[in-house]
């Protein structure tokens, strides 16, 4: 391995003799070696003595400095004066500045940062932390009931650092070490200067060192791998309120931080997602009706809630009104809509569809006004319900039945645009179509998930259909399946056994073998969502927890 290049290189080879021109860049260039090397080695053997002086050494260096720069003068015949003269003086900067610099750029520390102010009261103040669920997270003994206001503020620190990591914003800027070194080296070049203030050499080096100190720009980013997914754990997203029964729905707010999650113990409750406590914002409590479908509008002011009973809910969020629709009448299958069993959303947000429980009757809803526009049904009962990407702005819904037939409708005109035979003949029990209308996912009883070309479909003539995929990791009936929101994971779960979930690489029709592992508390997940721009993603089990995952490839999304 070659030697490391030294910080600095001074060249002390004699300049060759030549006319009045040549004979003064010689006499600077000998003028400025020479006070190079006095600052760099000092005219003592102790090196490291010479670097951070703020003074001039004893008469002899003040003599030597004079003597280059009269040599200069006189060679120069008045023009060498001014040259000789800006060079050596370094433009109002001593010696002892110039030497700090030197030593800054080979590692000396920079004095740290003092803060602007501090409050003397802190030391007296007692904080209880023994009152509160929070402060009790930052006890260092069961029976520590008090800290100093010091030790409080610290062990926050601490315990933010644990949720979040080290953030650039709450990092202290003390300018120890490396920082103020690199940018001192780009200026102690010996030219001089410009007679800047401190202040700007300051800002300088720390504009300097935050760049030096992440290569995040000069590194390309990794994408989304095929063979590991990348996740972390944060806060449940209903830590602050869990739910009393099995979670059975879960949405994101399409553009805030909204979240919201619906159970059989009739609640619907928002919160708002932070990482850290994500605080619940609102809790409403439906009467006599367990909740197992709910979801936010597209426009992001409403949420629609139904369940086992004939009525339907919409939220109202700026407003906090909630309206309760009256069952559909005109519709064929009304004496029959005792409860709702499937709930799908639209991309677009223009539509929205109601499985009718037992009946294999769809309603279809205009999402702005919830207004009735069509009935669709099936030859079978079947809760399974998805709108495709596809079809000209997300106007195809996508539905399955007990008989494994799946069926594609044309929503505009309540017509069927395709219906085929599931690939294995087993019962459907989940549907996820992707927002651009590329692949279907469809589930079965037997634990399989079929993944569909959605142009193939389209186009086949016959009623059988060939998938791209089976993909068999679960062993029990699959009964929640979501897709990324750039259509590239799909999520597959089954309520039915512990800890039956995986993620699936559809770009690769693979499934991803790292996560979850045999220590990921799932349980029994109930339902799965990811974020509308993919940063995170939650499943819900039946102990009313939502587990909460930020997926790394799109963490700055």
């Amino acid at each position: 391995m070659p030697p490391a290049a030294p910080a600095f290189v001074i060249d002390t080879k004699p300049q060759a003799a030549g006319g009045g021109k040549r004979r003064r860049s010689a006499a600077q260039a000998t003028s400025r070696e020479r006070e190079l090397e006095r600052l760099v080695f000092g005219e003592d053997t102790n090196v490291a003595a010479g670097f951070g002086t703020e003074e001039r050494g004893d008469d002899s260096d003040d003599d030597a400095s004079a003597g280059s720069e009269g040599e200069g003068e006189g060679e120069g015949e008045g023009e060498g004066e001014g040259e000789g003269e800006g060079e050596g003086e370094g433009g109002g900067k001593g010696p002892g500045e110039d030497g700090a610099k030197f030593a800054r750029a080979l590692g000396a520390p920079r004095p740290p940062r003092r803060a602007a102010w501090q409050d003397d009261d802190d030391d007296e103040l007692a904080v209880d932390v023994s009152a509160a669920a929070r402060t009790r997270k930052l006890r260092r003994a069961v029976n520590e009931t008090a800290v100093r206001g010091r030790d409080y503020e610290q062990r926050l620190r601490e315990r933010f650092t644990q949720t979040h990591g080290n953030v650039a914003w709450a990092r202290r800027r003390d300018g120890a070490g490396g920082d103020d070194g690199r940018a001192a080296g780009r200026d102690g070049d010996g030219d001089g200067g410009d007679g800047d203030g401190d202040d700007d050499d300051d800002d300088d080096d720390d504009a300097l060192g935050a760049a030096l100190r992440s290569t995040k720009p000069l590194v390309r980013k990794l994408g989304l791998s095929s063979t590991e997914l990348r996740v972390s754990r944060v806060a449940d997203a209903n830590a602050a309120e869990r739910s009393s029964a099995a979670v059975q729905a879960i949405s994101f707010h399409p553009s805030s931080t909204l979240f919201l999650t619906a159970g059989l113990d009739r609640m619907l409750r928002l919160f708002r997602l932070d990482g850290a406590e994500n605080p619940k914002v609102q809790g409403i409590f439906f009467k006599d009706l367990p909740l197992t479908c709910a979801a936010f509008l597209h426009d992001g002011r409403h949420v629609v809630a139904c369940g086992r009973g004939r009525h339907f809910f919409s939220l109202d969020l700026p407003t906090g009104a909630i309206t309760r629709l009256p069952p559909f009448t005109s519709a064929p299958d009304a004496a029959a809509a005792r409860a709702y069993d499937g709930l799908a959303l639209s991309a677009d947000g223009e539509w929205l569809a109601l499985s009718v429980a037992n009946s294999g009757a769809i309603l279809i809803l205009a999402a702005r006004s919830k207004q009735l526009v069509g009935t669709v049904r099936m030859n079978r009962p079947g809760s399974a319900l998805a709108f495709s990407g596809g079809g000209g702005g997300g106007a195809l819904l996508c539905s399955g039945s007990k008989a494994g037939e799946v069926y594609v409708w044309d929503v505009r005109s309540s017509r069927c645009a395709c219906r085929f035979q599931d690939d294995g003949l087993s019962d459907t029990t989940a549907l996820a179509a992707d927002s651009v209308g590329r692949t279907l996912a469809v589930g079965s009883k037997a634990g399989v998930v079929n993944v569909y070309s959605c142009e193939q479909l389209l186009s086949a003539e016959q009623r059988s259909a060939r998938p791209l995929r089976a993909i068999s990791n679960l062993t029990t009936a699959a009964t929640s399946l979501a897709y990324s929101h750039d259509g590239r994971l799909l999520a597959l779960a089954s309520r039915a056994k512990r800890n039956a979930l995986r993620v699936a690489h559809i770009p690769s029709l693979g499934v991803y073998p790292n996560w979850p592992t045999a220590k990921t508390p799932l349980r029994h997940a109930q339902c799965v969502a990811f974020h509308p721009r993919g940063a995170y993603f939650a499943c819900g089990n039946d102990r009313g927890h939502v587990l909460l995952y930020r997926l790394d490839a799109y963490a700055d999304t």
